[in-house]
């Protein structure tokens, strides 16, 4: 699994996936979190014999204006273009992996949840949310209850069309992390995680 920044944004990573023979070591599996600007067509193509059991895309915005504003200037455009090629390459059965569309909950994209979801389903993806790690920038939807509110009303309304869609496993994953926002909201905790 390769994860934790942005991996292709590593030339000799990306070579280094071109290079292995992954036909000699049919075991081998590759499992990536991405924020998939270096996921071009192109890159696409060289790295088609990857066998990618996952791919991982942190989007963390479902329209251009946030995407651009969390993603510090990154053209959702691009992104886009990307992933209608990786879109493509599937319906072709050139990309067999599961596809997973990210969201780390900030106060800048919180409103966007439900769209998330919406854009992921229409694309035939997952929706995976998760809840922010520190502060960073002061994004962090902890410290702020009404943004916990209003996180949870999303994620719970995500849930229920997950469980409706029936896919129950999944609306159990959405449920987790607002269980962990409800509790605390409960307990009137308002700081970031983890708590130090």
């Amino acid at each position: 699994e390769a994860a934790g920044g942005e991996p292709l944004a590593s030339l000799p990573f990306r070579d280094f996936l071109v290079t292995v023979d992954f036909d000699r070591y049919p075991q081998l599996r590759v499992s990536l979190t991405t924020n998939g600007s270096y996921l071009t067509p192109g890159e696409q193509e060289r790295l088609g014999h990857v066998p990618f059991s996952n791919l991982t895309i942190s989007l963390n915005a479902a329209t251009d204006e946030t995407y651009e504003a969390v993603n510090r200037g990154l053209a959702f455009e691009r992104v886009r273009t990307n992933l209608d090629a990786l879109l493509s390459r599937r319906k072709k059965g050139l990309f067999r992996g599961s596809l997973v569309y990210s969201m780390v909950l900030l106060k800048r994209n919180v409103a966007e949840i439900e769209q998330l979801a919406e854009l992921a389903w229409k694309d035939g993806a997952l929706v995976r949310f998760m809840l922010p790690m520190y502060n960073r920038n002061n994004e962090s939807i902890m410290t702020d209850p009404e943004m916990m509110r209003t996180a949870l009303a999303s994620l719970q309304k995500v849930a229920i069309r997950e469980e409706e869609r029936g896919f129950p496993e999944r609306a159990r994953w959405v449920r987790g992390e607002s269980e962990v926002l409800d509790a605390r909201l409960e307990a009137g905790i308002f700081r970031a995680l983890p708590d130090l």
